[in-house]
């Protein structure tokens, strides 16, 4: 992100330049943590590291509502625009596999259908998330996509990108969805956060194995909340969450196998 938004324009795409990760900014801060978090627990947790997708990363640096206006005024300026940015995310994505990241974290929250119509999906940010993230799948990475969709018409158009996993926003029936669109791919999800937050550590506890309980007997399925995780949100009901989710997902995968 940018301290304050920059025009988009011509002039300001050619003054960018890909960054090294290894030295500008705050990156070799991110690439540090990565490599400590993969010292100290090897390759007994999953280690995650994250980029933003090309279309979200316009909106980060010239604001949702230029990028927006942009589709229809000037769309090539656009596209020019993307087209820096998968270079940029494949370069900092490689980074973090380099500095011990096993997954990453693709986030296109602009993307979704809170701001794009599966016709503007398509079109504008579909084609540049698909190509980052199968330049990461080459190099070795599970590449987690994630807009928080609840959308069933955007997450069938999501799940035609070479990702490893879709992630679900909260408010929706994964099993559902997968039912209705008759979806193959891992999906991701959905506990809600506000749950997390403001739930007793039972009732966080029951919802997690009630949710595993559904989505798990199906396959392909991780879980995860549908958005993350407020900072407020009691350390007693995180760990119940991850000890109830821990539980069901060992017993569904000794039940059947198909767990991802």
């Amino acid at each position: 992100m940018v301290a304050n938004y920059l025009p988009m324009t011509p002039e300001t795409l050619r003054r960018f330049n890909l960054p090294d990760p290894d030295r500008d900014m705050r990156l070799p801060i991110h690439l540090e943590m990565i490599r400590r978090v993969r010292a100290a627990l090897g390759d007994t947790v999953c280690v995650t590291g994250r980029i933003a997708a090309p279309f979200s990363s316009l909106g980060l640096i010239y604001g949702i509502d230029t990028l927006l206006l942009q589709m229809l005024d000037d769309p090539s300026l656009l596209h020019d625009n993307m087209k820096f940015f998968i270079d940029h995310q494949i370069a900092f994505g490689r980074a973090q596999l380099e500095a011990g990241a096993h997954a990453l974290w693709l986030g296109d929250c602009v993307a979704s259908s809170q701001f794009l119509s599966p016709t503007c999906f398509a079109e504008f940010a579909a084609e540049a998330a698909a190509a980052v993230s199968a330049e990461l799948l080459k190099a070795g990475a599970i590449v987690i996509y994630h807009t928080a969709e609840t959308s069933p018409a955007h997450l069938k158009l999501q799940m035609e990108l070479p990702a490893s996993a879709v992630n679900v926003g909260e408010g929706v029936s994964i099993a559902q969805l997968r039912e209705e669109l008759g979806l193959k791919r891992c999906l991701m999800g959905n506990f809600d956060p506000i749950l997390l937050r403001d739930g007793t550590p039972a009732e966080v506890a029951q919802a997690t194995a009630a949710m595993v309980s559904e989505n798990g007997v199906q396959g392909g399925y991780m879980f995860n909340t549908g958005e993350g995780v407020m900072a407020n949100s009691p350390v007693a009901n995180v760990e119940a969450m991850m000890q109830s989710a821990g539980r069901s997902l060992s017993g569904n995968a000794q039940g059947d196998g198909r767990l991802s």
